[in-house]
């Protein structure tokens, strides 16, 4: 993250604008997890006024570099103070989408996260309490699309929760994985990460 020599002014805004932030509405559904949340027109729009009270504002610009692609978001203030911070992600091959389109899928994306997290908002559902599905249970209807920039996401997330604990999976390379590939393995390995956080919790017998 970069900002200016002082952020006293825009910290002070900041947290005025958090403090007003309507719920947003969670127009959209995540087709991979099944959850909803809100896209980035409605973060922008619910945003905007309250940004505008409080002298705030921000910009976000698309780059690329070295086969990633990602945002640059700056919040600024009308003191002409600012912070920035910038995410990116692998820019990859997927079935039936030219690059233009998966670049753009991840710009909206990333556009999308970086927004919620920088002005507090709660933007999706909540699955941390969703019950994983059994290893025996298979897909009843695989997709045979591309997989999605939010598909991808959570499955890197539920990689890293088995590298900590452990757990084996299989690589998986997602120019060649098509979604519903990808949900099934999704689902295999979910199961076995709940299994290990369960012996983990029930420490030695």
């Amino acid at each position: 993250m970069n900002k200016s020599d002082s952020i006293k002014e825009i910290a002070t805004a900041l947290a005025a604008a958090q403090a007003e932030m309507p719920p947003l509405q969670l127009n959209a559904i995540n087709p991979f997890l099944k959850n909803k949340f809100a896209d980035l027109g409605e973060v922008i729009s619910k945003s905007k006024p309250v940004l505008k009270k409080h002298g705030l504002s921000f910009v976000q610009m698309p780059y690329s570099d070295n086969g990633r692609v990602g945002v640059t978001t700056i919040i600024m203030h009308t003191s002409g103070e600012w912070i920035e911070n910038s995410i990116g992600l692998d820019l990859s091959d997927e079935k039936g989408k030219s690059a233009a389109q998966v670049a753009g899928s991840i710009i909206t994306y990333l556009r999308r996260y970086s927004l919620t997290a920088a002005f507090g908002l709660h933007g999706e559902e909540d699955n941390d309490g969703e019950k994983p599905q059994k290893k025996s249970e298979k897909v009843k209807a695989p997709d045979d699309g591309p997989i999605t920039v939010e598909a991808w996401e959570a499955w890197g997330k539920l990689v890293e929760k088995a590298q900590s604990l452990n757990v084996p999976f299989d690589e998986i390379k997602r120019s060649e994985t098509t979604l519903g590939q990808l949900r099934a393995a999704y689902n295999d390995l979910k199961g076995f990460v709940k299994d290990a956080e369960e012996q983990v919790s029930e420490g030695p017998q």
